[in-house]
């Protein structure tokens, strides 16, 4: 389901997921915000949905969360 071969590896949500965990680990970040540094840094066509499915991802793995503010945090 999250794998998929018939992709190029920087369109994964893997590789979104990493992405975002290293950028979180810099600084929190609004998740529209987070949504346009990470297009801005590692893939200009990223989609939306691919985006949430990794930020979803992350929330899963427990190596992101929210905090009292409402911003994305790495744990």
């Amino acid at each position: 389901m999250i794998i998929n071969t018939a992709v190029k590896p920087q369109d994964t949500v893997y590789y979104i997921s990493a992405c975002i965990i290293e950028m979180l680990n810099k600084q929190s970040f609004v998740a529209d915000e987070l949504y346009e540094e990470v297009k801005k840094a590692y893939n200009p066509k990223l989609e939306y949905q691919t985006f949430l499915s990794a930020i979803h991802f992350s929330f899963l793995l427990e190596k992101i969360n929210l905090n009292k503010e409402g911003l994305l945090i790495c744990i």
